[in-house]
């Protein structure tokens, strides 16, 4: 984030206000040209104990005010003053949550630098744990061993004290930490959505749907199709889970309901998604129809559109420059007999009921140079700046799951199909996660951004979320 002319709360205790009153909260706003609302009194905790604690604070900042960042302290006193860890927690979830539903906009925590203290540093350790599955930006100067590498005439002339800055440590030790973390912010968005697989990001009326397969990980049977609702107009805003009747169970749909997408055609949207008939004994996708986003949407292809003699998931739609609408679909891996998925197309009909023509394979798995698995995941259609096709699919790079961009030399959707050798999305990308099943989409500001769930295998310390991933193009390359 540029963070010239935007305004950042910034809410903490005595390392917030400064040598002075003077800290990097205000050499931000003279050196980056921000303007800063400063919320700091020494020796308050984030847990709500008291009317001074950051929760009380910020109850009382003005909810007419805008805010592009909020930056919040990890405070020392909660562990000094033995604050119960479990009320520590509670007042931040509700600081992220409080930040999110009145402000829509990216929260960031920053820890002290290094110091002899097992109460702090277990503290930090927890929010550099949880950053993820909290949804904040985190900068870290505690356990960074090169940041704090300094010669003892630095830190008489940084530090006043074990914990306290002096001015000139935070303009010239500081500040340019606090530089990186607001340019990184709005790279990668960790929503509050948690437990969502492939989740597919529309925008209508300038309201925000992620639709997905809703999933506890590890039972792909008792799936359902699942909506979250941002109303907010920010991508920083609150996903809340729709709990109305998004859809009309289709008949003979036992179980495997997956990676629902929705597309406005028309005046009407119509849903893609992927069952388990249990008429054809296979998984299919099917398209279903509603007067609004949130249904309920009914299906109107009598049963799978995909041939019934085989397994097939993940329909997306795209329609030519001609206007001829087409699904492209998984040829699942299950169905193969070689055990190597495929990615095939068939052209709709206008009223998009049924097949037009037999399906056409377009190419397998194993064909990406970068894939090493025999999956052809969540495949999303784009159609880039200077007219090339490209297609997103997911598959699995050195045992890591991944997202791969593959691209029409025709520019027509059969193809011929050549693979990008650089994948768009990857553990070794991230540096932490893995993830796929993306799709692209463009905010209510014309950003470019990818949509798709990591990890995909979760663990007890980190669960599955919705990532959005700021991208750009440059000459058809998505980067």
């Amino acid at each position: 984030m540029n963070i010239k002319d935007k305004s950042i709360l910034i809410l903490g205790s005595s390392v917030t206000y400064g040598d002075g009153g003077v800290s990097f909260a205000e050499l931000m706003g003279e050196e980056y040209g921000c303007k800063v609302v400063k919320e700091a009194v020494s020796g308050t905790t984030l847990a709500d104990v008291n009317e001074n604690s950051y929760v009380s604070r910020l109850k009382k900042v003005a909810l007419n005010q805008k805010f592009d960042l909020c930056i919040c302290q990890i405070s020392t006193n909660d562990s000094w003053k033995k604050v119960p860890f479990e009320k520590t927690k509670e007042a931040v979830y509700f600081i992220i949550d409080y930040v999110r539903k009145n402000w829509a906009c990216p929260i960031a925590f920053y820890s002290g630098t290094y110091f002899e203290s097992e109460g702090y540093k277990e503290t930090v350790q927890w929010f550099f744990d949880n950053k993820k599955s909290l949804g904040i930006y985190l900068l870290d100067m505690f356990f960074d061993e090169k940041f704090n590498d300094i010669s003892d005439e630095q830190r008489k002339k940084y530090m006043k004290d074990h914990v306290h800055p002096t001015v000139t440590g935070y303009r010239e030790w500081w500040l340019p930490r606090f530089k990186e973390l607001c340019d990184s912010v709005n790279e990668i968005i960790y929503t509050n959505i948690a437990g969502l697989r492939d989740p597919f990001i529309f925008l209508h009326a300038g309201v925000y749907y992620a639709y997905g397969t809703d999933a506890v990980y590890g039972d792909w049977n008792n799936t359902k199709w699942g909506c979250y609702v941002n109303e907010s107009g920010k991508l920083y805003g609150e996903w809340v889970k729709y709990e109305g009747e998004l859809y009309i169970r289709p008949d003979n749909a036992e179980k495997n309901f997956w990676a629902p997408e929705v597309y406005k055609v028309g005046d009407n949207f119509y849903m893609i998604a992927t069952y388990y008939s249990s008429k054809t004994s296979h998984r299919g996708c099917s398209i279903l129809k509603a007067d609004s986003p949130l249904g309920p949407f009914k299906e109107i292809t009598n049963g799978h559109v995909t041939p019934k003699n085989k397994d097939s998931i993940d329909g997306t739609l795209y329609f030519d420059d001609k206007g001829q609408p087409y699904m492209i679909f998984v040829d699942e891996w299950s169905s193969a007999p070689d055990k190597i998925g495929r990615m095939d197309v068939a052209p709709l009909s206008d009223d998009l009921t049924h097949f037009t023509r037999e399906p056409v394979e377009l190419f397998r798995a194993d064909d990406a140079p970068w894939a090493d698995g025999v999956v052809t995941d969540g495949c999303f259609m784009y159609k880039s700046e200077n007219g090339e096709l490209l297609m997103l699919w997911s598959n699995f790079n050195d045992n890591n799951y991944c997202e791969g961009v593959s691209r029409s030399k025709s520019g027509d959707v059969y193809g011929p199909w050549i693979h990008d050798e650089k994948l768009l999305f990857s553990k070794e990308i991230s540096g932490e996660y893995d993830g796929g099943h993306g799709m692209v989409f463009t905010d209510l500001e014309g950003g470019l951004w990818l949509s798709l769930h990591s990890p995909n295998h979760p663990n007890e310390k980190t669960e599955e979320r919705t990532l959005l991933i700021s991208l750009s193009e440059e000459n058809g390359t998505l980067k």
